[in-house]
């Protein structure tokens, strides 16, 4: 077995390590903590959208996980390619969302953490 680690899928590991404790973090005070306050949002929308906060922090973490998994096992291509292409289709929808509803995509950043997360695995897939 080869214990050489691929260095590039292991940053997109540490990448989408980062974007998860920022998520959890400064997600949490900045909006899961707002919703979960708001008087004017009626319980179901109000706790399917706190639960979808939580599925972004669960997919961020099993996304970190499988990186580092691919970047250990070379025969874990096909890990890598999905976990690139879901990283990839978060930025273009974070991109894509902030368009389409006339904000800045300086405003909705959630495209930031993606694209090096999406750079590392391409490169970490073609290495």
């Amino acid at each position: 077995m080869n214990f050489d680690l691929n260095p590039w899928l292991s940053a997109a590991g540490v990448a989408a390590a980062f974007a998860a404790l920022i998520h959890f973090f400064a997600g949490g005070r900045e909006i899961a903590r707002p919703l979960l306050e708001a008087g004017d949002i009626a319980p179901i929308p109000k706790y399917t959208n706190y639960y979808c906060w939580h599925l972004v922090t669960i997919i961020l973490i099993a996304m970190s996980a499988g990186f580092f998994y691919a970047a250990w096992d070379p025969h874990s291509v096909g890990l890598s390619v999905t976990w690139t292409l879901v990283a990839a289709a978060f930025a273009i929808w974070s991109l894509g969302l902030s368009m389409w509803k006339g904000l800045s995509p300086l405003e909705m950043l959630q495209w930031v953490f993606f694209v090096p997360i999406v750079l590392f695995g391409l490169v970490g897939i073609m290495y």
